[in-house]
């Protein structure tokens, strides 16, 4: 619009002058409701999370009445051109609240406004824990499972290792051995369900591999010998050494030495003087060093020695005139169970015989030599003999009469 204006003096002078005046159509700020942010949310853009229409103004946070001061978020960075927001820059302790937010447009000269409300919620405030809590977090593959605790309760349980977590709980024993002796990080997250802001909370549990030892050697049950020397050997895992002991097992028969040490060398030689009167039992052991939070291990080799038959034999009578009947008795002197060994005779003349008790005729006259083997319930066998047996002919009585050497007998 122009305007003119006129203007004249008492003398009858006159001038004049025009000025154009604009008249500005008044923008109208159009825009969404804020949805509520988190505050880990981050950098978000104002305008566009509202729909705000003209794109010429700005946003800015004003005190009011009953709202959140605005001073926990207007800080340098974190409104830097009026239409980001960067929650990461707010506080956690001071920056959740509800905030009155304004928006102006200056671009058509005229000062236009409009307010609205932002929510910034605050994290859920969340504690996890475990028990038991083993050893600042260790535990050894065979502990059992831990409990998972977490409040408020109803989030999710994960792990950095797949397939260890199972109805709320940490299994030391589904860890693989790939994953032991490292440390395995157990997260929670939890989402509140009326401002859906989530958080999660961590926590490091280490599983430890448990010593292993292996003997080589398979039991042993077998026959006396004077001397015997076994040669013990063993593989092991996760411990610096391994620690040899021989011991009584009760549930074996006896053997009197208990849990006494034979050597830390592998392998190692053991020599053992077994009874020779009744069953040797003995048990070896090969122990592992217990390491961290696990125990030792062990494993066993069972040693069964059995004595071979100590055997008498009692011979009524070892020579004689053909033909010749030879009484042999045998008697066991050690734990050997008579009834249950077999007694095999060598007569010396091609005949054979069985028994701890027996008879033989020789027929013929000459020297023999008889033996006996003596085999126990187990395979254990001693032999004795061979024994003197001498047979002898029978003497001829025979003579000749002389008819020249008669005498005569008075009358």
């Amino acid at each position: 619009i122009q305007l003119e204006i006129s203007i004249i003096d008492g003398q009858g002078c006159s001038n004049k002058d025009t000025a154009w005046f604009y008249i500005v159509k008044v923008p109208v700020i159009t825009f969404s409701g804020f949805p509520d942010l988190c505050i880990d949310k981050g950098a978000v853009n104002l305008s566009s999370i509202s729909n705000t229409k003209p794109l010429t103004g700005k946003w800015s946070v004003i005190d009011s009445t009953g709202i959140t001061k605005s001073k926990t978020i207007l800080q340098p960075g974190i409104n830097a051109n009026g239409d980001t927001l960067d929650t990461k820059k707010i506080s956690l302790q001071n920056g959740p609240g509800i905030y009155k937010m304004r928006y102006t447009d200056l671009a058509s000269g005229c000062y236009v406004k409009k307010d609205t409300i932002l929510r910034i919620n605050p994290l859920p405030n969340v504690k996890i824990s475990i028990s038991p809590t083993g050893d600042n977090g260790k535990f050894c593959e065979i502990d059992p499972d831990v409990t998972l605790n977490a409040n408020p309760s109803g989030g999710t349980w994960s792990s950095s290792v797949a397939g260890v977590i199972s109805g709320g709980k940490f299994q030391p024993s589904a860890v693989s051995a790939a994953e032991r002796d490292k440390w395995i990080t157990l997260t929670y997250r939890y989402t509140d369900p009326s401002t859906k802001c989530d958080t999660s909370k961590s926590l490091q549990v280490f599983v430890q591999s448990k010593p292993v030892v292996n003997i080589l050697n398979n039991d042993i049950d077998t026959c006396r010998s004077n001397t015997m020397d076994i040669t013990l050997k063993a593989t092991y895992a996760f411990t610096s050494k391994i620690s040899w002991v021989h011991s009584f097992d009760p549930t074996r028969g006896g053997f009197d030495n208990n849990g006494t040490q034979l050597s830390n060398n592998n392998p190692t030689v053991y020599n053992i003087k077994p009874r020779g009167d009744s069953i040797t039992n003995v048990v070896i052991t090969a122990f592992t060093e217990a390491m961290g939070v696990c125990p030792f291990a062990q494993d066993n080799l069972f040693l069964k020695i059995h004595p071979r038959p100590n055997a008498t034999v009692t011979i009524d009578d070892a020579d004689g005139c053909a033909p010749h009947t030879v009484n042999f008795t045998t008697t066991l002197n050690n734990g050997v169970d008579a009834t249950k060994s077999t007694f095999n005779w060598k007569f010396g003349d091609q005949s054979n015989g069985t028994g701890a008790v027996v008879s033989h005729i020789y027929p013929n006259t000459g020297s023999y030599l008889p033996s006996l083997q003596v085999i126990s319930e187990f395979g254990c066998d001693t032999t004795l003999g061979p024994f003197n047996i001498d047979v002898y002919p029978i003497p001829v009585a025979a003579f000749t009469p002389n008819p020249n050497n008669a005498t005569t007998a008075a009358l």
